[in-house]
């Protein structure tokens, strides 16, 4: 069994002589090498189809997150500027509201002391 492996090693690697005829274990372990193969390769294609699907489902999810960033993104920026507008509308109410409280006080002074 030794040698017959030796010589199987030898042939895989193409260093048994062109004269000399591989022994039927040779032929035999090469094509069981050969299945071997097959089917690791089949069962990385199968896995990379797999991760190709996940890719495409997981771009699919990213594109959708896209979208809704973007709706948030611009009714963050109306919401800004509504709130800017509103800010401005109190702002001047209040310094309304104030010039009003100082011309009461003005008046209450001016009733209380006689101005």
């Amino acid at each position: 069994m030794g040698t017959e492996r030796s010589r199987l090693d030898q042939f895989k690697f193409g260093v048994l002589r062109y004269t000399e005829k591989p022994t039927e274990p040779d032929v035999m372990g090469l094509i069981a090498d050969r299945d071997t193969m097959i089917h690791i390769i089949k069962k990385q294609q199968h896995q990379l189809e797999m991760y190709e699907d996940e890719c495409e489902s997981m771009k699919k999810r990213l594109d959708e997150i896209r979208v809704v960033m973007d709706r948030l993104e611009q009714a963050f920026n109306k919401s800004v500027v509504e709130n800017q507008e509103t800010t401005e509308q109190l702002l001047h109410e209040l310094i309304r509201v104030r010039w009003e409280e100082m011309q009461l006080k003005e008046t209450v002074t001016e009733m209380v002391f006689g101005g």
